[in-house]
């Protein structure tokens, strides 16, 4: 299914939602369930976290509070992730979370959440005008030194470009601070 066929099917309820509900555990619950195994839990809290998880993926849903601007799986693992570290914290049970991006190996979901964060980051400078864009792409990710960017953008001096930089990436800063899903996201991260 896809994420508009399981959000359609959940607004209508009935038999398409329980389809909707059996596709998106057989989907997503390993996933979740390898999470909280490897942090002190077991299956049955596995469980227990994923019915979390998608409760509140019903809800957010039904009260037209879900955009798709993330895949439903990485909601669901964002709030189950989250609710399990609610559950650690209640538990005064300190951990080092063994997160699938620290690990030598790249897991199909730890691939999504970066294609997802890459993707996003993308659109978020698109917004930015075009000098903020190419400033940005110069001093970060060429590396020039302020003088060279000066030099090659037409700037008086390097302090232009220094301060047109810092302008630049406090818009770029607030556009990603004031999209949920960038939040999200991150959020699932630390």
């Amino acid at each position: 299914m896809k994420d508009k066929e399981i959000v359609e099917c959940i607004v209508q309820e009935g038999k398409n939602a329980d389809k909707a509900f059996q596709y998106l555990y057989k989907t997503y619950f390993r996933s979740v369930k390898k999470m909280v195994v490897a942090n002190s839990g077991d299956e049955e809290e596995a469980h227990d976290i994923f019915q979390d998880a998608l409760i509140v993926f019903y809800q957010a849903v039904r009260r037209g509070k879900f955009e798709l601007k993330a895949k439903v799986g990485t909601y669901l693992f964002a709030v189950a992730r989250n609710r399990w570290l609610a559950e650690l914290s209640k538990r005064k049970v300190k951990l080092e979370f063994q997160a699938e991006a620290q690990s030598a190996e790249a897991t199909p979901l730890r691939m999504l959440l970066d294609k997802e964060q890459k993707m996003l980051l993308s659109k978020a400078v698109a917004e930015l005008n075009e000098d903020c864009q190419e400033i940005l792409r110069l001093s970060i990710y060429e590396e020039l030194p302020m003088k060279e960017i000066s030099e090659r953008m037409g700037h008086s001096n390097d302090q232009v470009s220094r301060n047109k930089k810092s302008r630049c990436l406090k818009y770029l800063t607030r556009i990603i601070k004031e999209s949920p899903l960038l939040t999200l996201l991150k959020s699932s991260e630390t």
